[in-house]
């Protein structure tokens, strides 16, 4: 079955603007009707549908642009990392979430924090933030100090 821009547009959830950008894209191209109108297939909502779940991952148009023409094996690569990244945001949310319970539990009373308790989170979250930003450079600093204190002298001694 064929679908003109607004019927498509209302079977999909999607707007007709947004599918005409899409078009203009080169991300979802229908067919043009003899009168000159887009006409769009099963094979269009098939590839809306992928579109759709890859923006729902957080996958940019740029981005899904390139999956579209991915090769089945890399898109399988490319799917299950971005499957890590959102299981880690999960757990970033599953923290934060953490946090404010007990914040909103110290604020009623129900909950008496220590000072110390209320600032732990963040101090960890800064060591991950720090190890992130800086591991790297601190492992190469740390193993060319170790090279120069410890094996060099070593070598030397022989």
């Amino acid at each position: 079955m064929a679908y003109q821009t607004e019927a498509f547009a209302k079977l999909t959830g999607v707007s007709a603007r947004t599918l005409r950008y899409y078009h203009e894209r080169g991300l979802l191209v229908p067919q043009l009707a003899k009168n000159g109108y887009r006409e769009y297939t099963s094979a269009e909502a098939d590839r809306l549908q992928l579109i759709l779940l890859y923006r729902s991952l957080e996958f940019t148009l740029t981005e899904i642009e390139k999956l579209l023409t991915l090769p089945h094996e890399q898109l399988l690569k490319t799917l299950e990392h971005q499957r890590v990244v959102l299981q880690q945001r999960q757990a970033e949310l599953a923290t934060n979430l953490a946090k404010l319970d007990a914040t909103l539990a110290n604020q009623k009373g129900e909950l008496i924090m220590t000072d110390q308790a209320k600032f732990e989170q963040f101090k960890q979250d800064a060591i991950k933030e720090n190890d992130r930003q800086y591991g790297a450079e601190v492992i190469d600093n740390y193993c060319l100090l170790l090279h120069r204190k410890v094996i060099i002298p070593a070598l030397t001694a022989l």
